[in-house]
């Protein structure tokens, strides 16, 4: 009996864990599409001040495909918990899943003007890569992340490939 006790007790927490694992999945996922929509409706409009550094780099593979990487670093200011997106504007469908950071993973990012310690979740810079499907692309970016008093900041940048050649970047900032 007291097998059969000690059995239902530990079904009936798994369950409560699942189920804790399962809402903090669809928040994730919430997330996910939610930046998945503000990238798409945003549609590359332009504006100004952008609290850190970032490039993109566009590499042609074997296949003739592009691999294109978006690097973030230098903040200019306390960055937490950072959350990042890039796709490819001319790419998006719904079941295509866009590369980012921050979002999925229980680790959060963080990046401090003048201080890198990786260990305690301060690297150096972020960077999320993919791969278009053809050599004239457009790139949207966004970035989400808190600033010391808590205020919740999404900059928003985007990059034009032609013939897998960087030609122009631009930025948006809320």
């Amino acid at each position: 009996m007291k097998k059969i006790l000690i059995m239902c007790t530990v079904f009936f927490l798994s369950l409560s864990g699942c189920g804790s694992d399962n809402t903090d999945e669809e928040a994730q996922y919430q997330t996910y599409k939610q930046f998945k929509e503000k990238l798409i409706a945003n549609n590359g409009t332009l504006s100004y001040n952008i609290p850190f550094n970032y490039e993109v780099e566009v590499i042609e593979l074997d296949d003739g495909t592009y691999s294109y990487t978006v690097l973030v670093d230098n903040p200019q200011i306390v960055m937490n918990q950072i959350q990042m997106m890039a796709l490819d504007a001319q790419a998006v469908t719904d079941d295509k899943m866009e590369p980012t950071i921050g979002v999925f993973e229980e680790e959060t990012y963080s990046m401090v003007p003048n201080q890198v310690d990786a260990k305690k979740g301060y690297p150096e810079g972020l960077a999320i890569n993919s791969i278009s499907e053809t050599k004239d692309f457009t790139i949207f970016v966004i970035v989400s992340f808190y600033k010391d008093d808590q205020t919740n900041m999404q900059v928003f940048f985007s990059f034009h490939v032609v013939d897998g050649v960087v030609v122009g970047d631009e930025v948006i900032y809320e």
